[in-house]
């Protein structure tokens, strides 16, 4: 079963990247299997499947950092139809995000999470998330934007 991730706040082509879809992340009974098998692969794979291995390991690699409760939290069936039409845009303040919130990740988690987005987008398309997250952070600092 294909799963999607979900985690708030890190701005929206962010959450863009992690929710809607740019990687598809396996069950967590498989990750073990398909983390080997993306790097015993590698030397056979086929043009185009290394950055789909080099993604799937990333998303095992960020959900190997999740409690059990966490990944509850950001993982979901990719059929699930009725969770695709619950995702928004709108600020926090407005519309009740599922997921976990980037601010209440560890280090750890922060990291893994930014290296799944790196693994899915282009250098310029990573650079763009980074300076969203600094403007967000900016605004957060200043009481510019809005909170939470």
């Amino acid at each position: 079963m294909s799963m999607h991730i979900r985690v708030r706040g890190l701005g929206t082509v962010a959450l863009v990247a992690l929710a809607v879809g740019c990687v598809k992340a396996q069950s967590p009974q498989v990750k073990a299997e398909s983390a080997t098998a993306a790097t015993t692969n590698v030397a056979t794979s086929t043009p185009g499947s290394l950055p789909t291995a080099q993604a799937v390991a990333a998303a095992n690699a960020f959900l190997a950092t999740l409690s059990p409760q966490q990944k509850t939290s950001v993982l979901f069936a990719f059929n699930n139809d009725a969770q695709r039409r619950r995702w928004s845009n709108f600020p926090s303040g407005i519309f009740q995000r599922a997921g976990l919130r980037f601010g209440d990740l560890t280090q750890a988690q922060r990291d893994a999470a930014m290296n799944l987005v790196a693994s899915v987008l282009s250098k310029k398309g990573y650079q763009k998330i980074q300076q969203i997250v600094d403007a967000d952070e900016v605004l957060k600092n200043t009481n510019s934007g809005p909170q939470g």
